[in-house]
């Protein structure tokens, strides 16, 4: 997982370079507390219906979805300066673990 500090690029220049070395873009727009960071995830990634809007969630349909990945794939998101540090840091730990768990996916943390 990479992370840059928020202006040292920008979301645009990010999907560019994911596009330029054949790599999937998703992008998660930032947000401004920890309920519209896991909506953010779930309408970005399209999560099942079932997805219950926690952490434990975020971790179980992240997981799938990196695991159903066929392509490779960059996972850009934009932690909004506003997120408290420890849904932050949550949120971080479990990208993590899903890059970790899948052979086609890269995370950059942008913020």
């Amino acid at each position: 997982m990479k992370t840059y500090p928020a202006g040292a690029h920008t979301l645009g220049e990010l999907v560019h370079a994911s596009l330029a070395i054949g790599r999937e873009p998703f992008t998660v727009p930032g947000a401004l507390d920890k309920a519209g960071t896991l909506n953010a995830f779930a309408a970005a990634l399209d999560f099942p219906a079932w997805f219950g809007g926690n952490l434990d969630a975020l971790n179980d349909c992240l997981g799938d979805w990196a695991s159903a990945l066929t392509v490779p794939a960059t996972l850009v998101w934009e932690r909004s300066a506003t997120l408290d540090v420890g849904t932050a840091a949550a949120v971080e730990s479990i990208l993590g673990d899903a890059e970790a768990g899948s052979p086609h996916l890269s995370v950059i943390v942008l913020g």
